[in-house]
């Protein structure tokens, strides 16, 4: 809903203050081929600083997320790592909206750390695949979108949907497989 009230805003402001020249879409899905390198060098800085945090607060960061009631008890500082992790966020989407745009930011986040749950089995595993599976996502959507002429923004966001989609089905034929497996090795110990 608040998304919805937000952009009816947005239109309501851009036709009241018609003559200045923006173009909506830039915001909706944005463009990473405007990208320059003040860009590239923020993104670096905040990558780098991401990651110390993330080095740095990892075992906080991890319990705030799996169980915060047990942080508590356990004399951890909930409000202190929430506004960490929060602040984390926030600084990846106001990087990620100038290449794909304020509503694809969040399937661009969301897509490569969901696909990477699915291949993981730790959450270290998932801190690692999920960057992986999102420049593969951003350098095939980035070369698609190039290749035919569409938005890059839009592309990344729809190759971020379909590396999810690959590593569901990865992971259910991975279980298939072992269930297969264990049944044909109760079968075989039962003889």
């Amino acid at each position: 809903m608040l998304l919805t009230v937000g952009f009816a805003l947005g239109f309501l402001l851009l036709k009241l203050f018609q003559p200045i020249p923006l173009k909506v879409n830039s915001f909706i899905s944005g463009n990473i081929l405007t990208a320059n390198s003040l860009d590239i060098q923020v993104t670096s800085i905040a990558l780098i600083a991401c990651i110390i945090t993330l080095l740095a607060y990892s075992k906080q960061i991890i319990f705030a997320c799996l169980n915060e009631t047990c942080m508590q008890a356990s004399g951890y500082n909930l409000r202190k790592t929430d506004f960490i992790i929060l602040i984390m966020i926030t600084v990846t989407v106001v990087i990620v909206m100038p290449a794909v745009g304020s509503v694809l930011s969040i399937s661009l986040i969301v897509g490569p750390a969901s696909a990477a749950i699915k291949l993981s089995s730790s959450i270290w595993q998932t801190v690692i695949f999920a960057p992986i599976l999102g420049i593969i996502a951003g350098t095939l959507g980035l070369y698609s979108s190039i290749y035919l002429g569409l938005s890059s923004g839009g592309m990344i966001t729809v190759f971020s949907a379909i590396v999810y989609i690959v590593c569901v089905i990865i992971y259910h034929a991975k279980n298939m497989i072992i269930k297969f497996i264990q049944a044909k090795r109760d079968v075989t110990q039962m003889a």
